[in-house]
């Protein structure tokens, strides 16, 4: 049976290709010494060079880029030689992004550098959320006063309705914040200004991380808004609950916010 081959082309995986097809685009030029190949039984992936001429017995072509020339990083940014870093396809690849590059092209889920959503950003979508969740709760008090709640004359039994009330609105905040995180990547004052929340490797968030971001959003509430003033000064924008989960808020636009 002809093994099934996957390469790096556009910056996502292609295939799986029979390897007569593979010998073709190499021959046609689709796929370069440098270019990223993968088949079953391979523990990582490797330059198309390294592959063919370890099978052949040949000396790999070299995968860096001549001493003394320096590149950008397609992931972080970071200005290095290219003798440091690694050439996939068109972009440049510094050491420290290497796994994760080769991770996300494996995974089908490769993107452009991770662009982070500014501090004001942050801000006007956090004010958003608080208007929305601030008429949604008015809503569920007055539907909650309006039934049996909150009108009753014992004390005791005035207090533990307060407390259930409490309960439930805290319970629609939570489910506001981890249901669109985890099922539209942001929620509503997020997506207004085209930012989403992610993992350090730009993936969607799990559901079971989506709920605890939100519960570590609580303890940044409990730093009198220190863990939400944290994202002006770091250089991703990280609150104290997204370093917590190591999440970051990221925009769609491609640039600084």
């Amino acid at each position: 049976m002809s093994t099934l081959w996957y390469y790096a082309a556009e910056d996502r995986q292609m295939g799986p290709v029979p390897e007569a097809e593979l010998n073709h685009l190499v021959s046609s030029g689709v796929i370069l010494p440098y270019t990223l190949v993968w088949h079953e039984g391979m523990d990582q992936w490797k330059t198309y060079s390294s592959v063919h001429s370890a099978a052949n017995g040949n000396p790999a072509i070299p995968e860096t880029g001549l001493p003394g020339v320096v590149g950008i990083c397609s992931q972080c940014e970071a200005v290095e030689l290219h003798s440091e870093m690694v050439r996939f396809g068109e972009h440049w690849v510094c050491a420290k992004c290497k796994e994760v590059y080769v991770q996300r092209l494996r995974e089908g889920t490769l993107a452009g550098p991770l662009v982070y959503a500014g501090f004001w950003t942050r801000a006007g979508a956090l004010m958003i959320d608080g208007i929305i969740l601030f008429l949604v709760q008015l809503l569920i008090q007055a539907v909650y006063a309006g039934s049996s709640g909150l009108k009753t004359l014992n004390p005791y039994l005035f207090a533990g309705q307060i407390l259930a009330l409490q309960l439930l609105q805290l319970v629609t905040q939570g489910t506001y914040y981890s249901s669109f995180v985890y099922y539209l990547g942001g929620t509503p004052g997020k997506l207004l200004l085209g930012c989403r929340v992610v993992t350090a490797e730009g993936q969607k968030l799990t559901w079971k991380r989506s709920i605890g971001r939100y519960l570590a959003t609580l303890i940044s509430l409990c730093t009198f808004g220190i863990g939400y003033l944290m994202a002006a000064f770091d250089e991703e924008h990280r609150t104290l609950h997204d370093r917590i989960c190591d999440t970051r808020v990221i925009t769609k636009t491609g640039r600084f916010a």
